[in-house]
């Protein structure tokens, strides 16, 4: 692989360029990071996963199978040790194991996760995982090069790949958002770099490339599902690469080393299966239990695939090349039908009119135009790299099969399936470019070459500009969370949350609180809910965009209109905020004023004081 890194000339060595790029990145990435001020609740389960010891969720059961820290007062240390190491549960990996067995992917990250943070017990940092992210990074930068040399056999061209990428939207929102997905994508790119070189080693000479290749696969299948799905089809499309090649011994050995590295990923966490099973037909209770009311196999409301779909290509090409193409089915056959019958016509035409000169004229001219159009893109298509195609077929089929598993459309931060994809797309499509634009430099004039130059650069620049388009939400800069700590920190705090997830969300906001107080709207019947009585002075934290506005309230009373409300809600969400804290107050006896309000990832939360207190 280094070898590749070389340069024959008295030119800079392309590796302390890449170096410096790499460098330059992490400081980049750092920058951007330090303005984080939210986070995910995925985020947070990664922690919890990692860390807490031999409890998955910080809202367990006990013994009588009854919610644990909820509708009671719990210390605010409970939440800090879900998301934390203490100092005599360092390195206990079996503990890590078991949280995982009710995660929806396998363990490698957690794994790693749990080292970095035993490094540092009783303490909590998002740096924790971002110092992963960062790793990961340098290791994608250079196979990012590596595999567009490959295609191009050009280090120029590589060097500005990794640029184009280091600034584009999924080469940032992969290594801000703290999860799986950055080593989903290296180990991606690592599996396809392995498989291109075995392409285009002699026979017998690609031992150290089968030797890595298994390693590789492993490890991929470890760190998410859906490298299953993007392995498959590079191992496919490279496999019959190899039978065009007469290779019918490396063809057998690629499969079976592929096969057994799938194989030995589910030996070693075999409870990986409980999580693909129900994708791939075989039904389970839970599954079961979900079809009948109307979910997918998941446990999760399922829209259209073409809803699905379109909005992966939104993602999956914005985040790439800046840009995508709005469609759905409706409008392509519309557009189909419309080509058809221009078709039809002007075969009619040229049908009626066969005998006259004017026509055999057009004819002739539109059939050399054509065979010349021909000519021109097929010899292009020759000059490409037989895996550039391999790159493109993966990548757009990945983009194709996502979506009829997971719940893309109403999910946010969707795009995260799709980086590792993205990143191979992005390698294939700024090689294209590169190459046309040789193509063209070699075919034009000394004076016009400075202005395709510049063109193209202001073009490739403009297209990175507009990938960033999609990527600002990953960053978590706008959520106000860190305002919102400070507040909460050694003070007690009654908390009106929606959902069970919330509480995961919630445990790095009130694990510096003293004691907090959790009722969930979706864990008490519409009959039985009873406001609260809260036996001293604290702070009250709602998640105010579950109730409804004043003007849903007086349209509601003049009897006009609907309000639909979510079938988790209680009669309090057909309350306004207002109305819900006028009714604690009633039941505490304290007035409430409203010292702040916070847009996060589990909804709008406002942040209320008993009136002159000193909280």
């Amino acid at each position: 692989m280094t070898s590749d890194l070389k340069i024959k000339s008295n030119k800079i060595n392309p590796a302390f360029i890449l170096a410096g790029l790499i460098i330059f990145g992490i400081v980049r990435l750092i920058l951007i990071f330090s303005t984080r001020d939210g986070h995910h609740v995925d985020e947070v389960w990664s922690y919890g996963f990692a860390n807490s010891y031999y409890q998955a969720n910080v809202y367990g059961y006990d013994t009588d199978d009854c919610r644990i820290n909820v509708d009671e007062w719990v210390k605010g240390e409970v939440f800090k040790d879900y998301i934390t190491v203490s100092d005599d549960e360092r390195f206990a990996y079996d503990s890590v194991l078991y949280n995982k067995r009710y995660d929806l992917s396998p363990v490698l990250y957690a794994l790693i996760l749990h080292t970095v943070s035993s490094l540092f017990p009783g303490s909590f940092s998002w740096y924790y995982a971002f110092s992963i992210s960062l790793f990961f990074f340098a290791l994608c930068v250079i196979f990012v090069y590596l595999i567009c040399y490959e295609f191009t056999a050009s280090s120029k061209c590589g060097i500005l790949c990794v640029l184009y990428y280091i600034f584009s939207g999924c080469g940032t929102a992969n290594f801000l958002y703290l999860r799986i997905y950055h080593m989903f994508t290296f180990f991606t790119l690592l599996l396809f770099y392995l498989m291109t070189k075995i392409l285009k080693t002699e026979k017998g000479k690609c031992l150290k490339y089968y030797l890595l290749l298994p390693v590789t696969a492993l490890l991929g299948c470890m760190t998410h599902f859906y490298f299953l799905v993007i392995a498959f089809f590079i191992t496919g499309f490279f496999a019959i690469a190899l039978l065009f090649k007469k290779r019918i011994r490396d063809f057998f050995i690629l499969c079976t080393l592929m096969l057994a590295a799938v194989v030995l990923s589910f030996v070693i966490y075999p409870y990986s299966l409980n999580f693909l099973l129900p994708y791939i037909g075989i039904e389970t209770e839970a599954s079961i239990a979900a079809a009948s009311t109307g979910k997918s196999s998941t446990g999760y409301y399922k829209y259209p695939y073409s809803w699905d779909l379109r909005l992966a290509n939104i993602h999956f090409f914005g985040g790439t090349v800046g840009f995508s193409i709005d469609f759905n089915f409706l409008n392509i056959f519309e557009v189909l039908g419309i080509v058809l019958m221009l078709l039809i016509v002007l075969a009619l035409l040229a049908f009626l009119f066969r005998n006259e000169q004017w026509m055999k004229k057009i004819i002739m001219a539109l059939k050399s135009r054509v065979i010349s159009i021909f000519k021109t893109v097929f010899g292009f298509a020759k000059k490409l790299h037989g895996s550039m195609y391999i790159a493109l077929l993966a990548s757009v089929m990945y983009l194709l099969i996502i979506p009829i598993s997971a719940r893309l459309y109403g999910m946010g931060y969707s795009e995260r399936y799709f980086f590792a994809a993205m990143t191979l797309f992005l390698i294939f499509f700024f090689s294209v470019a590169f190459i046309l634009y040789s193509q063209v430099l070699l075919a034009v004039k000394t004076n016009a070459k400075r202005i395709i130059t510049a063109v193209s650069l202001i073009a490739i620049t403009a297209l990175c500009i507009l990938s960033n388009r999609y990527i600002g939400s990953f960053k978590f800069d706008t959520m106000g969370e860190n305002e919102l700590i400070s507040n909460l920190e050694g003070e007690d705090c009654y908390i009106y949350a929606r959902f069970v997830r919330d509480m995961i969300w919630l445990s790095p906001v009130v694990a510096e609180s003293d004691e907090v107080y959790i009722t969930l709207a979706e864990m008490t019947e519409d009959q039985d809910y009873k406001m609260p009585e809260l036996s001293k002075e604290c702070l009250v934290l709602v998640a105010s965009d579950g109730f409804i506005s004043e003007d849903q309230k007086t349209e509601m009373e003049d009897g006009g209109g609907s309000y639909a409300v979510d079938s988790l809600s209680r009669p309090e969400q057909l309350m306004t905020l207002q109305d819900y804290i006028g009714e604690l107050e009633k039941n505490t006896g304290y007035n409430y004023v409203c010292i702040g309000e916070y847009n996060t990832n589990i909804g709008v939360l406002s942040l209320f004081k008993p009136q002159n207190s000193s909280l």
